[in-house]
């Protein structure tokens, strides 16, 4: 089957006139789509009854993205994540030395926002079925890439991509490459090439980036391809990441939409004006002119022009109001959609960091985030990425590199305090199984100096000594202050020394009574 599809989508995308000459087949991928949904050997057509899309276009993926509300959050959250912060390549783990690999990508992360990009290619992947990144160098872009050296790559560009496919049901509804902002335009047919099956150009297709109207060839040296998380029959198409969802989605338009159009009509119901049969006019015209002066008032009041009806003969009575309250079925799709992603609900609700989730949402949540950093982030966006710029010389070649991403487990300073206690109190029952340093350092702090340790020790024994002592020191009352003052031969203590005796006095637990006299 993989075959079967790797085969249909060359023929899609062998080149712009077979491309073009693809679009025409439309019809049969629509007949393929409507198979979707399908139930009851083809007699009920849930798709079509729900009001599902069959065929999803990359425009509506994007569309989606840009105003869905929570699809925006499916998409950012794992990506956002993974890439959170600015995280950093080294060659030498000590930090003291910088060799010329890390001054190269610090120079480069610098000047280009590097590690930005390359999460905006994982969300632009998402969006559709693969992404590519524009290595700008010297030279056409339908040509190979330049040997070059550190500092002169001119620009790194992520660009969206898309397939269509309908020879599958899965692949049917994925993105349409009419929408796409670059398609694959030739593929490696040499069974013999290391890149066998793989791009040999592309066709960028973003008209506020070229000549509108124009699709411009780019040759793979100068791409890097980024296929969507997920994708299991090879490494250039993956699932978009809206897919598995997008029936959701649509039902929560119709749960929120509804239910807020709902509380709007039920919350102000109108407003029930009985004009009195019994009234009597003058004429007949008096009667038509003063319910047409009624109607005028009852518009005005009912678009908030006014707050009041005058009237006479008529009784107003408000109809009532009734709450519409749709927040359990959208509940239950939020679930479903979190479900589906595997994201915690509190997670994909809340915050980023996912502030208001549970402790064990938490865990999980920063494993998944592990997981796609080194399944997925690592080897298909960032190594890919440095190491082309590696070969072609735009990064000195490095021993070995490695990324440090940033702390996706950073700790509030409640949960810093509650480690460090929990640390320390493991370390009273005799043996000490954390140093002070190892306490600190998890919980993100500098370790103490020598001087610093020295000082606590020496504060600590002192303490010690008073216990055993059982030594309070006396703290300086009011009747102890007016002692000294009434007798002319007791010696005054300086400045200096009253603030010694007030700091030991709050040191050992004692008092201090301060009297403020006026003159």
């Amino acid at each position: 089957m993989a075959s079967k599809r790797n085969r249909h989508l060359r023929a899609v995308e062998g080149n712009a006139d077979e491309f073009r000459a693809a679009a025409n087949a439309l019809a049969d991928r629509l007949v393929w789509a409507k198979m979707l949904g399908m139930t009851h050997a083809g007699k009920r057509d849930v798709y079509g009854v729900l009001g599902y899309d069959e065929l999803i276009t990359a425009k509506q993926y994007r569309d989606r993205y840009a105003r869905g509300g929570i699809a925006g959050r499916v998409i950012d959250a794992l990506a956002k994540a993974a890439w959170r912060g600015d995280g950093d390549l080294f060659e030498d783990e000590d930090p003291e030395v910088e060799t010329p690999f890390e001054k190269d990508w610090d120079a480069l992360n610098e000047q280009h926002d590097v590690w930005s990009t390359l999460c905006r290619a994982h969300i632009q992947a998402s969006l559709a079925s693969f992404s590519v990144i524009l290595i700008g160098a010297v030279g056409r872009l339908d040509t190979p890439l330049p040997k070059g050296k550190p500092g002169a790559v001119l620009y790194v560009k992520p660009f969206g991509g898309g397939i269509v496919n309908p020879q599958q049901p899965r692949a049917s509804t994925a993105s349409g490459a009419v929408d796409a902002d670059v398609i694959v335009d030739k593929w490696d047919e040499d069974s013999e090439s290391p890149r066998f099956g793989k791009p040999l150009t592309y066709l960028l297709k973003r008209t506020n980036f070229i000549t509108p109207g124009e699709d411009r060839p780019v040759h793979w040296t100068r791409m890097v391809h980024v296929p969507a998380i997920g994708f299991l029959d090879d490494d250039i198409y993956g699932p978009p990441g809206l897919e598995d969802v997008w029936n959701y989605l649509i039902d929560l338009d119709k749960v929120v939409g509804g239910g807020a159009e709902a509380f709007w009509l039920r919350a102000n119901q109108g407003t029930h004006l009985n004009v009195d049969k019994k009234m009597t006019f003058a004429n007949a015209g008096d009667r038509e002119a003063e319910l047409a002066r009624l109607a005028e008032q009852a518009d005005k009041y009912a678009h908030q022009q006014t707050r009041m009806l005058r009237t006479t003969g008529v009784d107003v009575k408000a109809l009532g109001s009734d709450v519409a309250d749709f927040k359990n079925p959208m509940d239950a799709l939020v679930t479903l959609i979190a479900g589906t992603k595997g994201i915690p609900k509190r997670i994909l609700t809340g915050s980023e960091m996912g502030q208001l989730a549970s402790e064990q949402d938490r865990d999980n949540w920063n494993d998944q985030v592990k997981d796609c950093r080194k399944g997925y982030a690592l080897p298909t966006v960032l190594r890919p990425f440095v190491n082309r710029l590696i070969e072609y010389g735009y990064l000195t070649k490095p021993k070995q590199w490695e990324p440090m991403w940033p702390d996706e487990e950073a700790m509030s300073e409640p949960e810093k305090m509650a480690a460090a206690k929990g640390m320390a109190e493991t370390n009273d029952h005799g043996s000490i199984i954390f140093t002070s340093a190892e306490i600190r350092e998890y919980v993100g702090y500098e370790p103490l100096s020598d001087e610093d340790i020295a000082d606590e020790l020496k504060v600590r024994e002192a303490v010690t000594a008073a216990d055993k002592e059982d030594v309070t020191p006396d703290a300086p009352d009011a009747e102890d202050i007016l002692d000294e003052e009434n007798d002319p031969e007791a010696e005054v203590d300086t400045e200096e020394e009253q603030i010694d005796k007030i700091a030991a006095a709050l040191k050992h637990g004692g008092t201090v009574n301060i009297t403020v006299v006026k003159e």
